[in-house]
């Protein structure tokens, strides 16, 4: 054991990270033989005692995704930024799982090149029928889907502090 913490503690953050998602993945797949431990209750007592005792104010992981999703203009860049901190980081190790199985559903491509979007992706991104999609290949290889906005959906979304001159104010 102690030549394992030697080797964890030679790694980078986002190093480590990469290691515990790999390892929650292999859990994942025989979750029926793991027991189900208790750390997540404690997890939950020592937050329900930082929100009564005044030092922290978001009392669930939704409400906090919502709280960040208000402070950026863009609901495209709001919805795959959340805040990572130790306790969120554990929520979402414990829920990854849960997760995968609720909203990563597949779909395949017909000959044609064509795909049909899951319910459950529908559904979390709120597309509505012949709503169009960005898609944005990331390094690794994976792919991120957006709703494409359209500039009339935009209008009005910014103040203007300059009063647009009419017809008649021109002349």
């Amino acid at each position: 054991m102690g030549e394992i913490n030697n080797s964890l503690a030679e790694l980078t953050l986002p190093q480590k990270l990469i290691l515990m998602e790999a390892l929650w993945d292999e859990l994942a797949k025989s979750e029926s033989e793991l027991e189900s431990p208790d750390w997540h209750e404690s997890i939950l007592k020592d937050r329900e005692k930082a929100l009564a005792a005044g030092k922290a104010t978001i009392s669930d992981w939704e409400e906090a995704k919502e709280r960040i999703r208000r402070r950026w203009k863009s609901v495209n860049e709001a919805s795959f930024l959340f805040p990572v901190k130790c306790n969120d980081l554990c929520d979402i190790l414990r829920n990854k799982y849960r997760i995968r199985n609720e909203t990563m559903t597949q779909s395949t491509i017909t000959d044609k090149g064509q795909t049909t979007v899951p319910v459950q992706v529908r559904k979390a991104m709120n597309l509505k029928p012949h709503q169009k999609v960005q898609w944005e290949i990331q390094p690794d290889g994976s792919a991120v889907v957006r709703p494409q906005i359209s500039a009339l959906e935009l209008f009005g979304s910014l103040k203007s502090d300059v009063p647009f001159p009419g017809i008649h104010e021109e002349k």
